[in-house]
């Protein structure tokens, strides 16, 4: 009796110490492995496929600078890595792929812009745009400034210049008149404010001079109706401010210096077509400044280039306007350089002195001139 009970004691020993045993190993330091023991199991652990692929999130208890600090830095270090890894060529190339089918599918389909067809009748017309007289004018800004400061008609004014100087700024009369507008020294030129004569030379002077002259005229003349008005002024500016009776006709020379004023006025206001041709009593040929220009330029020896252009100027001089061979007379010494001679300039001068003696008639039409003889 006494031994089963020792040995029911030893058992219920045993049965309570197996039971404290887990709670003791669980609560129980690990024993220290051997470097060769960690070194198989962190092998294992990484070749060891993974059951779940969330990512374990440990919850630090930091304070709140250094989680913001934390934070930033994170942020910089996945900037970075995006700028030092571009996306690859591939990705490039698909992502283009995709978005011609995207603007497809969410633009609606712009309709194609119809051409206007040509017209089956239309012509195109060939003729030349209307030349302006006035270009490459001498001194335009000259009778332009002038014009509007004394309120006078610029192409009157520059009608009078090539009426009374052919527009040459150094012409000097028989009875002293001097320049582009033949003012009268020392009497007129006085009595414009114009002491001395050697101002007269000066384009822009005389031509200020000049309108400020016919201002006066017409202005003494205001009773009159306009274009009465305007024939007194002209033979007041030729003759002398006489006190001319409208009612008595006017003296030949005065008629027939405003019949020239008149007429190259009109040839200044209605411009004509590059191809329009001046004619007298037989065809000619017609007159394109820029034509002679080109020939003496692309003329190399001096005196073919004098002979071609004074055959140019014969066979069609007679159709130049006014204007036309004061641009000639002008630019004679620049298009012909050594080759210019006094037999030149002679005849364009006579062609000139024509021209104006036998001014346009209305429409544009000229008068017959006279012979060369």
């Amino acid at each position: 009796m006494i031994h089963f009970s020792g040995f029911l004691a030893v058992v219920l020993s045993l049965v309570l110490l197996v039971e404290t045993l887990p709670a003791n190993a669980a609560s129980a330091d690990p024993l220290p492995e051997s470097n060769e023991s960690v070194i198989d199991n962190a092998v294992a652990e990484q070749n060891a496929p993974a059951d779940n692929d969330e990512p374990i999130v440990v919850d630090l208890d930091l304070p709140p600078e250094l989680q913001a600090f934390l934070a930033e830095q994170e942020a910089s270090r996945l900037a970075g890595a995006d700028a030092a890894d571009p996306p690859s060529e591939t990705d490039l190339e698909a992502a283009q792929a995709q978005t011609p089918q995207r603007a497809q599918t969410e633009s609606p389909q712009t309709p194609p812009v119809a051409m206007p067809e040509p017209m089956p009748d239309a012509e195109v017309d060939a003729q030349e745009p209307a030349l302006n007289p006035l270009d490459e004018l001498p001194f335009q800004s000259c009778f332009t400034a002038a014009a509007n400061t004394f309120d006078v008609e610029e192409s009157l004014l520059i009608g009078i210049a090539i009426v009374e100087s052919s527009m040459d700024p150094d012409a000097v009369s028989s009875s002293d008149a001097i320049g582009l507008m033949q003012i009268k020294w020392p009497i007129t030129a006085n009595h414009l404010g114009i002491s001395e004569r050697q101002d007269l030379f000066d384009p822009c002077t005389n031509i200020d001079a000049g309108a400020r002259y016919l201002r006066e005229l017409l202005d003494d003349l205001a009773g009159f109706a306009q274009q009465p008005r305007k024939r007194l002024a002209l033979a007041s500016y030729r003759l002398g401010p006489n006190g001319f009776d409208p009612n008595i006709p006017l003296p030949t020379t005065a008629q027939e210096y405003i019949e020239k004023v008149e007429g190259q006025q009109r040839a200044l206001s209605e411009p004509l077509a590059s191809n329009q041709t001046v004619s007298t009593a037989g065809p000619v040929l017609p007159c394109l400044v820029q034509n002679l220009r080109k020939l003496a330029a692309i003329t190399h020896d001096p005196s073919q280039r004098s002979a071609q252009v004074g055959q140019w100027i014969e066979a069609r001089g007679a159709g130049c306007s006014a204007l036309a061979l004061i641009q000639i007379r002008n630019n004679l010494p620049v298009w012909l350089g050594t080759a210019l001679t006094t037999e030149r300039v002679t005849q364009v001068q006579r062609l000139l002195d024509e021209a104006i003696n036998t001014p346009p008639k209305e429409g544009g039409r000229p008068l017959p001139r006279r012979g060369r003889g």
